[in-house]
């Protein structure tokens, strides 16, 4: 298999994008190899052996989706609270302290787990 890495280079330089945006047909490697100069990668470029790909679509579905459910007032419980001082231990620590959201209430620890954390 012949390497493409410069035409690559060239081509993503010639047609303003970068190099993952560039499609080389697989069935015209050997005459693709032979263009060694911008002009060359130009004239294949014209003859479509070489295209831009599109851009890649970047959905907002999920966060409108979220966005919808928090107005509805879901995802709002204590851990997914910022500026808090449970919020900045993080989960890795709160759930083996037993901090998860079943032994808060109203933002106090209950007792139970309280003896655990702190004897």
């Amino acid at each position: 298999m012949v390497s493409l890495k410069l035409q690559k280079r060239l081509a993503a330089s010639v047609l303003k994008c970068g190099k993952r945006k560039i499609w080389l047909d697989p069935n015209e490697i050997n005459e693709i190899s032979l263009a060694n100069s911008r002009r060359n990668v130009a004239r294949l470029q014209k003859d479509g052996l070489i295209m831009k790909k599109p851009a890649v679509v970047h959905s907002r579905s999920r966060v409108t989706a979220r966005l919808e459910a928090k107005r509805k007032g879901r995802h709002t419980g204590k851990l997914n609270q910022s500026n808090k001082t449970i919020h900045d231990l993080g989960r890795r620590e709160l759930v083996p302290r037993g901090l998860s959201g079943m032994n808060y209430i109203g933002g106090l620890v209950l007792p139970s787990c309280h003896f655990n954390l702190w004897g």
